[in-house]
């Protein structure tokens, strides 16, 4: 199969399901996926019924839809010029990005669909084979809000890589935010170009030097000594630095 064959089968359809648009709105939303082919990575078919994974809804009530069967990945809601779609966002408890103004603009429709086709798809780039490897991911800034979804693991990710760099494994362990989603996360990150990548291998980290020992005397010292243990004296043994 040739890879342009490959590419078509990667591309399937994503439905876009409308609910109470006004006609200008509605014509808005197929010129900007029109205009948005190079941009989004797959066909969006817009709809009126059924499942979809993207539902656009005029207002913040969503009607029960005819023949639906699966939640949406997203419900983007369009409300009126007048009122502050931030604001209104936070007093309802809603993700920023879900909230559009009217009339709709083509960056945040465009910005709102590239993050459902990454919720839909799932896709590893194919730099991300270095995921097993060990290689450490670092965020070169904090995401849009766009990215997080108002998401409290996803928001705990993004604190642990901010600052630091990890491998997957230890992402998993500090966040305690399962693999699958671990995974989702860093996918979305770099495909936001939002990720630096360092090359696996182990973290040297620098050990603070002992405190001297407390002065004893001499009765104290012809105690018998117990061999020593714990994590410093391994690593001392380990690199031929341990008493004999």
């Amino acid at each position: 199969m040739s890879d342009e064959m490959e590419t078509q089968l990667m591309r399937w359809p994503l439905r876009l399901l409308l609910q109470g648009l006004d006609a200008r709105d509605e014509n808005a939303v197929r010129h900007f996926l029109a205009r948005a082919t190079r941009q989004l990575k797959h066909e969006w078919q817009v709809v009126h019924d059924g499942d979809a994974e993207v539902v656009l809804v005029a207002g913040l009530e969503v009607d029960t839809v005819r023949g639906m069967l699966e939640p949406p990945l997203m419900t983007l809601h369009l409300v009126p010029a007048a009122q502050d779609s931030r604001a209104l966002a936070w007093r309802t408890g809603r993700a920023p990005g879900s909230v559009l103004s009217s009339p709709l603009q083509f960056d945040a429709l465009v910005e709102a669909l590239e993050c459902a086709e990454h919720c839909a798809t799932g896709e590893v780039p194919a730099s991300f084979t270095q995921l097993s490897a060990g290689c450490r991911f670092r965020l070169r800034r904090w995401p849009p809000a766009g990215l997080l979804w108002d998401d409290a693991e996803n928001l705990r990710l993004a604190s642990f890589l901010l600052t630091r760099s990890l491998d997957l494994e230890k992402l998993m362990r500090l966040s305690n935010v399962a693999a699958d989603k671990c995974v989702a996360f860093i996918t979305r990150m770099a495909a936001a170009n939002l990720l630096h990548l360092e090359p696996g291998g182990p973290i040297i980290e620098p050990l603070s030097p002992s405190p001297m020992p407390p002065v004893r005397s001499d009765a104290s010292s012809r105690r018998p000594t117990r061999a020593p243990t714990g994590l410093l004296h391994a690593l001392r043994r380990r690199l031929g630095l341990a008493s004999r």
